[in-house]
């Protein structure tokens, strides 16, 4: 079982990096305001080496601006040595393409699952009592739940593009009624990476943190989401974090849950290091990874 450490904090790395996880990420997944400079993706490489950790550098959808700043840090990684990359946006996995040394990991952004809806279940129970699904065998009906279960790469050609470019690993959220459509994900040759605790509800292109708290231009943003989140509670029941430009859902393993996903090769469980969960430091990334090794888990 092997456990990566994501933040984008510099600072946050070197916690992450004297902790026991097996590979520390950097870079922001999801907001390119937050990407960083050249000086500061140097110094946290130099964090991972000095630490014996394995550097995986994550990187959000972008504007041309943002392209023009990535090719300068796949510049710098590819002349570093072999390092894996998280990309978000078709534009920057084409691009690359372009550098030998760097390998693509497809992020979450780009790995879609309509499981991750929290109306799912309500969705599906009206459409299987449509009068259309009720004469319908009881495998046409667990069929039609699968195809809601799947993700965009049990297509055989969405796995046949993006091998093309090059990808081997993808990043999932932990969705259990996912797992099996993971297993074939993993049968496929690719290295299944799974995020702990926060599932992707949604995103936007402009940031809501930003806009409730007054931030007047984006590009100066103080950056707010490094120390708040926002718990938000719908009126029939359901509860999401919205955190940065990004709502989340609680998706909480269960003993049972990680015995099924044991069951076939997982490359590495994600720890993010955020507000909502509070692992904000070295103790509690080793308690988390300590919890999952011996079967327990946070519910």
């Amino acid at each position: 079982m092997r456990f990566s450490v994501q933040t984008d904090s510099v600072r946050l790395l070197k916690e992450a990096a004297k902790s026991r996880c097996d590979r520390v990420r950097f870079g922001p997944e999801f907001c390119e305001v937050k990407m960083p400079s050249l000086p500061e993706l140097q110094k946290a490489y130099k964090i991972a080496e000095k630490y014996g950790k394995e550097f995986v550098y994550v990187t959000p959808r972008v504007t041309d601006k943002g392209m023009r700043r990535l090719k300068e840090h796949f510049e710098f990684l590819n002349a570093a040595g072999d390092v894996s990359v998280v990309v978000n946006d078709l534009g920057a996995l084409r691009v690359l393409t372009a550098y030998p040394r760097l390998k693509p990991i497809l992020g979450r952004q780009l790995v879609y699952m309509p499981a991750r809806c929290p109306w799912l279940d309500f969705s599906l129970g009206e459409l299987l009592r449509h009068p259309g699904f009720v004469i319908y065998t009881k495998v046409w009906r667990r069929r039609s739940e699968e195809l809601y279960s799947q993700t965009n790469l049990n297509y055989d050609e969405t796995a046949k593009f993006f091998r093309g470019l090059g990808v081997r690993g993808v990043d999932v959220d932990w969705i259990p009624r996912s797992f099996n459509s993971l297993a074939e994900l993993a049968e496929k040759g690719f290295n299944v990476n799974v995020y702990l605790y926060l599932a992707i509800v949604t995103l936007t292109r402009k940031c809501h943190t930003a806009r409730f708290l007054g931030e007047k231009r984006l590009e100066k943003c103080s950056k707010p989401c490094d120390k708040r989140a926002f718990h938000l509670k719908h009126r029939v029941g359901l509860e999401f974090f919205l955190h940065g430009n990004v709502v989340f859902r609680l998706e909480k393993p269960s003993e049972k849950d990680l015995r099924r996903l044991l069951k076939f090769k997982i490359a590495d469980f994600v720890i993010t290091m955020e507000p909502v969960m509070k692992i904000l430091n070295r103790k509690r990334i080793d308690e988390t990874i300590s919890k999952f090794k011996s079967g327990r888990t946070l519910s």
